[in-house]
């Protein structure tokens, strides 16, 4: 590191120490007060036109840091940005894993505490702040959601007409499925924060996933039994059971096998119909309290991992 950058750095710890001396303290909703300093206003003004003037990039956000972001701004041509495929999966997961209801009002909270999880995933490019002035990482999360719930894995709209971000049946079964029944570390794997996505990154991946990883009807039922063991409350069992006769129902009228072939047959605009069946706000809600307890049940079982 040059001298003279060094020499800056103990300029700058001096002059921040006098401008605080001399600053002004106001309310603007935070817990603390905020300070506000006319010198570092200035200083600011000053550095963003000198940077504009020499075309250096420098807008990006400084509040993520960690070692990888660190080390990817030393040479950042070998670094890529995550797409918002790469967060599908991986922040489904985090949201299912929460301990209470999620609410939308608080997507930006969730968005943070994601970013900071991972923070040792993302390069520099991912911190870099867009025209729009958010935060890339941010922006594609925020795009992330939008498929989330176009693939009816986040609920879009609550019983009361509010934005959702809870994670629908459809959204907490194929985590559980993909948790019962992969390897552990592929299962790591398929929710870490990583750019090799290909493998699950298809428009209909979702809607006939439970399938797909059981093979067949008879391994699907097997799942839904050790699903029904992760709670062991009378009630809770009987609403779970509910929800999972519901689902497993319509894929038994909708999904054929040829038993020569062993390949699924799906009926006529099976597509179509899933999607209303599973992303019916009437299911999910009706269902509402069977999916949180299977969504703590999920939760469980990384914490039992963990343990």
């Amino acid at each position: 590191m040059s001298t003279l950058l060094e020499d800056i750095k103990v300029d700058l710890t001096l002059f921040i120490k006098e401008a605080s001396s001399q600053s002004i303290s106001f309310n603007n909703g935070t817990p603390e007060p905020s300070v506000f300093s006319p010198q570092v206003f200035e200083l600011m003004q000053f550095l963003e036109t000198q940077f504009n003037k020499n075309n250096l990039v420098h807008r990006f956000n400084y509040q993520i840091h960690s070692e990888s972001i660190s080390t990817s701004a030393k040479n950042p041509t070998q670094f890529s940005p995550f797409r918002k495929e790469d967060y599908y999966l991986p922040f489904l997961h985090y949201l299912a894993i929460q301990d209470d209801k999620v609410s939308a009002e608080d997507l930006n909270i969730y968005i943070q505490g994601f970013l900071k999880l991972n923070a040792n995933s993302l390069s520099i490019h991912d911190t870099f702040i867009l025209k729009s002035g958010t935060t890339r990482a941010v922006s594609n999360i925020r795009f992330a959601v939008d498929f989330l719930r176009k693939q009816s894995l986040v609920e879009n709209r609550t019983i009361h007409s509010c934005r959702s971000l809870q994670p629908t049946m459809l959204g907490i079964l194929a985590l559980l499925l993909l948790k019962l029944r992969s390897r552990e570390d592929k299962m790591h794997e398929i929710i870490s924060l990583t750019h090799e996505v290909s493998f699950y990154n298809t428009k209909f991946y979702y809607c006939y996933y439970p399938w797909m990883i059981c093979k067949t009807p008879e391994e699907l039922i097997q799942s839904m039994e050790i699903i029904k063991t992760l709670n062991n409350d009378v009630v809770a069992k009987r609403k779970i059971n509910s929800l999972i006769t519901e689902y497993y129902t319509f894929i038994a009228d909708h999904v054929k096998m040829d038993l020569k072939t062993g390949n699924l047959i799906l009926k006529f605009d099976y597509y179509d119909k899933f999607l209303l069946f599973v992303n019916s706000e009437s299911y999910n809600w009706d269902h509402s309290d069977a999916i949180l307890l299977l969504r703590n049940a999920y939760r469980n079982l990384w914490k039992s991992k963990d343990q």
